[in-house]
């Protein structure tokens, strides 16, 4: 199956959906990949050894700019006209725009992700591309609702869970101290990093040798300092900032409990589209607190690999880290479940439910409602990309501030 895959993000970029498009990008089975993607600093080192069928950058200049996604959508139509692909795949709905033209075309089935903040980022980018997808990729009951929303057919949704590198070799020793970490960019108040803090207090009350590591930098990161020292809680936290993938998974081997009580906000934005940190973590056998909030509630499951608590209840966070600290068995059971959900999302796994899903698109195409030859000429497929689909939204919509937000996705 030749399969034309589209992102505007794409490693060496490190994010969620990234991570996704490479994975599938080179290990979907039964499938020739190729690969349309805005360039990345770095891509040309990065790419040449990639096991794809071949890779397009994008000139990316503005970074995630209108111009760079435009500049993606005539990309992708050259491609498909070049290679003839069996199915396009977008990873965003940023790059749906010419698959829906690629459709109208050549009766070329398109297949879309959602995530989940880009359903909301990019709200007629979305309803654009659902109704006419052949089937919608959903990561989680969330992502789901969100696709919904912006009119998916239900029929045609299937949920297929981001997946996980297990660690390889023997892992890292566990900190001798109860030792709480938490992998996040600090740029989103979101996280919950002030839960945490505000917690500390009474943790350390009932474990004083706890430690708190936080991994990840951000303009956030003066702030939630401040607030540590506020509460009188400096000896017991770690600012680590970011560091690569190595100190990363040392951190993570080392860690008692993993610590992101990530919140919604009342608008709708933030949380997450599935929670793959949390995976992670547990692939090193951190089971999560966390918040009880969607796209949590898919990647943790209460009591097995974690526990989930209310969210923005410093108390309720505090309680649960308290009990499980305290509770040598219990830990132990709950580290356990957090290695076998990890196993449950090995990434081999995952590109086989997806390509599972590409075949069903694939198959679909001969059932056509309304009978003859795939819809064609120039009017159509200006009216499948431009101006209302892309132009109008990326420009006019809100919040979208014309690039692509960092981490618009997961």
């Amino acid at each position: 199956m030749r399969v034309l895959l589209a992102t505007p993000v794409f490693p060496p970029a490190r994010g969620g959906i990234e991570t996704t498009a490479l994975r599938l990008a080179t290990g979907l089975p039964g499938c020739e990949v190729h690969v349309v993607a805005l360039d990345e600093d770095g891509a040309a080192d990065h790419d040449p050894g990639l096991a794809v069928a071949g890779i397009e950058r994008v000139p990316n200049v503005p970074r995630g700019g209108r111009r760079s996604l435009l500049s993606l959508n005539a990309a992708v139509m050259r491609a498909g006209r070049r290679i003839r692909p069996d199915v396009t795949l977008a990873l965003h709905v940023a790059a749906t725009p010419a698959m829906r033209a690629l459709k109208a075309r050549d009766g070329v089935p398109y297949v879309t992700y959602v995530h989940a903040k880009e359903a909301r980022l990019l709200p007629y980018l979305a309803a654009g591309a659902m109704p006419g997808a052949a089937r919608v990729i959903v990561v989680s009951r969330y992502a789901r609702a969100l696709a919904l929303e912006a009119g998916a057919d239900p029929d045609r949704i299937r949920e297929v869970s981001p997946g996980v590198d297990l660690p390889r070799g023997a892992p890292a020793p566990r900190a001798a101290a109860p030792t709480l970490v938490t992998v996040s960019r600090l740029e989103d108040r979101n996280k919950g990093h002030d839960v945490v803090i505000d917690a500390l207090p009474a943790i350390a009350a009932r474990v004083p040798d706890i430690r708190w590591t936080v991994i990840g930098d951000g303009a956030l990161r003066p702030e939630l300092e401040r607030r540590v020292a506020d509460r009188g809680v400096a000896r017991h936290v770690t600012f680590a900032g970011a560091v690569d993938d190595a100190a990363r998974d040392a951190a993570l081997d080392a860690a008692w409990l993993y610590a992101m009580p990530t919140r919604v906000a009342p608008d709708g934005r933030g949380g997450e589209g599935f929670g793959i940190v949390y995976v992670e973590a547990a692939a090193h056998g951190a089971p999560a607190v966390a918040a009880r909030v969607p796209g949590v509630v898919d990647a943790v499951r209460d009591g097995v690999s974690g526990v989930l608590v209310a969210p923005e209840d410093p108390a309720a966070f505090a309680a649960a880290t308290i009990g499980l600290l305290t509770d040598p068995a219990r830990l132990s059971a709950l580290r356990d479940g957090a290695l076998t959900r990890a196993a449950e999302l090995e990434w081999s796994a995952v590109a086989a439910s997806a390509a599972a899903v590409l075949d069903e698109a694939v198959a679909a195409r001969g059932r056509r409602t309304g009978g003859g030859r795939p819809r064609s000429g120039r009017r159509r497929l200006r009216r499948a990309l431009w101006p209302a689909d892309l132009v109008l939204p990326l420009s006019a919509q809100r919040p979208f501030a014309g690039t692509l937000p960092p981490g618009a996705g997961l």
